[in-house]
């Protein structure tokens, strides 16, 4: 049973299947099928429809009109540098005008002015881009000359004063954190010695009001066994007067 009211048709000419899960092109806003959702332009379907269908396993989609050129980059084979193409240009055209300009250097869009920052070292003529600064001597270097032994840094030895100051009260800093940490771990170790003195006082306190009561009770159970003792001698003497 078919359904017409479900599912929309897809808009390629070629196809008009009726798709169910149809997909929407990003750029011209159009529903297609699984087989023409992707949007190529009129070079890629041009590339597809040359070779045989079956040499090709990525379908070609519909030409969309709406879908920006890509922006590609190609080398040139005699300097083996990568050449710019500008949007929708021929990549013939820009590399024939390369050779032509013979193969300028740099072979990008970036021009010669933007390089402005020199090499502070004697007889290097590099310039850069972005300034990459010493941190001893503060002046500009290229990347080879950017360490301090390369370009021998004359204040690489010594310790500017700013430096020396930081140093300083940095260390005087750590001094006072380090006394103020053995201050309170001595504090801590007295109020923890005072504790256990106080512990063992009161144990000891303990154990000898236990001791003093079992010696009192053992002396009224003597107290006792020696008046019943005495009262039953004094019973059995006046039964033998009596007999």
């Amino acid at each position: 049973m078919e359904l017409p009211h479900v599912g929309i048709h897809c808009h390629d000419k070629t196809c008009n299947v009726l798709d169910f899960l149809p997909y929407e092109c990003p750029f011209c806003k159009k529903t297609f099928c699984q087989q023409h959702f992707k949007a190529a332009n009129d070079l890629q379907n041009e590339v597809y429809n040359t070779y045989p269908k079956n040499t090709i396993s990525v379908t070609p989609g519909h030409i969309c009109p709406d879908k920006p050129m890509d922006v590609r980059a190609t080398t040139c084979p005699v300097c083996s540098r990568v050449v710019p193409i500008n949007r929708g240009a021929d990549p013939n055209v820009a590399v024939n005008d390369h050779i032509n300009a013979g193969c300028p250097d740099p072979g990008t869009s970036t021009s010669e002015k933007a390089y402005t920052n020199p090499c502070s070292m004697q007889g290097c003529s590099k310039k850069e881009l972005v300034p990459i600064l010493c941190q001893k001597c503060l002046k500009p270097f290229c990347i080879r000359h950017r360490l301090e032994a390369d370009h021998k840094c004359s204040i690489a030895g010594s310790t500017p004063p700013a430096q020396k100051n930081g140093q300083s009260s940095a260390k005087t800093k750590m001094v006072s954190a380090a006394a103020r940490q053995n201050t309170r771990g001595e504090q801590a170790a007295q109020l923890d010695k005072d504790r256990r003195d106080r512990a063992y006082r009161a144990t000891q306190i303990r154990q000898d009001a236990a001791l003093a009561q079992e010696l009192q009770n053992s002396e009224q159970g003597l107290d006792k066994s020696s008046s019943s003792f005495t009262s039953q001698s004094s019973t059995n003497g006046n039964q033998c007067i009596l007999s």
